[in-house]
């Protein structure tokens, strides 16, 4: 007789198919799934190290903070930071919840496994919408300088913001709790809210992404108009130094991007055909691979941006580049020492010089860039339209 469980799927024969989320023993493919959790423990755990040495670092040595208290918002992060440290968590989580699975502590404890398995996820998506929050407010607090596009105000960004984070901690995990307490009484039940739960997670992943990705360009858009200030003026070191932060930004974003609509679709493929790849061995295989590795991967690969620092003037640092000309200024000093930690020293202080140039001066600064242009065009055109008149005339003394 065929039975049928929330972790278990056993068919006549005796065959079994584990939901490899919750059990990965006793069943077809227990050894393949053990080897992708036992390389998902090494994985993640070399990770966990690396994002919370990142985090350490600059909580340290570099004295940046988690949360800016001195502004209007309600929640100010400051987002590498923030980032580094919620996907130690969720690495150091999903560790913990591999071990389990591979030393089968607790078997009979389904509510516990269901609500452990995506507890930590919660922590990866909330790094992620504390990112997207730390660049969001820091285009509404710059939006009085730039004539030139829409950008939201403080208010909607924490709305939206803090939407973002929250939601994941309410609504899933009550999902993940029905599906558990439900396992033992009602399986069907509980088989619904496990697939109404990773539709959530693929709405929630699915609107996250798309949000960072059009964040990040405009930021990027900001960022571009006023580097070509920098250009314009001859300022190489400044040029040089936003240029390498822009380029960290559009690193950070695409990862997060990627790793959040892959994970988006993955997660809406299993929430409609459950019942299918678990009794796929080689669907199951692919799919918790990925599942298992594409989060550690992902936050592997956002480390590099803000490690990664070329050497652009004397006194190379760990992540973004550092302040520069603006410090001469005090109330400079203290928006870019509160912003190192928000997106990088360069990207939020041009974001600051932006904040106190009204929003004229930047049609002033482009009228005098073109006649700047166009009177060394015609200061050109006069010099040169003058050395062939004399050599003209000199020509015409040769032939006499």
């Amino acid at each position: 007789m065929e039975t049928y469980s929330l972790s278990r799927q056993c068919a006549d024969d005796g065959t079994c198919y584990c939901d490899w989320r919750l059990t990965i023993t006793g069943c077809e493919g227990s050894r393949g799934f053990h080897i992708i959790y036992y390389t998902m423990i090494g994985f993640s755990a070399f990770v966990t190290l690396l994002t919370f040495g990142v985090f350490i670092h600059r909580r340290s040595v570099k004295g940046q903070q988690l949360f800016d208290l001195s502004t209007k918002s309600i929640l100010k992060p400051r987002p590498i930071d923030c980032l580094m440290l919620f996907l130690s968590i969720f690495n150091l989580l999903r560790m913990l919840t591999a071990i389990i699975l591979v030393t089968d502590v607790t078997p009979d404890n389904v509510l516990g496994r269901s609500f452990l398995f995506e507890f930590p996820w919660q922590f990866g998506y909330g790094g992620c919408a504390l990112y997207l929050l730390g660049i969001a407010q820091t285009l509404a607090d710059s939006h009085k300088a730039s004539a030139r596009q829409w950008l939201p105000s403080t208010r909607t960004v924490d709305v939206f913001g803090l939407t973002f984070f929250i939601a994941p901690f309410i609504v899933n995990n009550v999902c993940s709790i029905a599906a558990g307490v439900l396992s033992s009484t009602n399986v069907y039940a509980s088989v619904i809210f496990t697939r109404v739960l990773y539709v959530l997670w693929f709405v929630h992943c699915g609107s996250l992404s798309l949000a960072v990705l059009l964040t990040g360009i405009r930021l990027h858009r900001v960022l571009a108009n006023h580097l070509m200030k920098f250009y314009n003026k001859g300022s190489s070191k400044q040029y040089a130094s936003i240029r390498v932060g822009m380029i960290k930004i559009k690193l950070i974003v695409g990862i997060m991007f990627l790793a959040l609509a892959g994970f988006a679709a993955f997660l809406l493929l299993y929430g409609i055909l459950r019942s299918l790849i678990i009794q796929s061995i080689p669907g199951s295989f692919v799919l918790a691979s990925v599942w298992n590795f594409l989060g550690p991967a992902a936050s592997f690969l956002a480390t590099f941006p803000v490690i990664f620092n070329p050497r652009i003037d004397d006194k190379p640092t760990l992540g973004l580049p550092e302040n520069s000309s603006y410090n001469n200024s005090s109330s400079l000093q203290h928006g870019s020492s509160s912003a190192r930690g928000t997106l990088s020293a360069v990207a939020f202080e041009t974001l600051q010089k932006l904040k106190m140039e009204p929003i004229d001066k930047f049609k002033i600064d482009e009228e005098d860039i073109f006649m700047e242009r166009s009177i060394h065009e015609r200061s050109v055109t006069h010099e040169t339209s003058k050395s062939t008149l004399i050599g003209g005339t000199e020509n015409r003394y040769h032939r006499f």
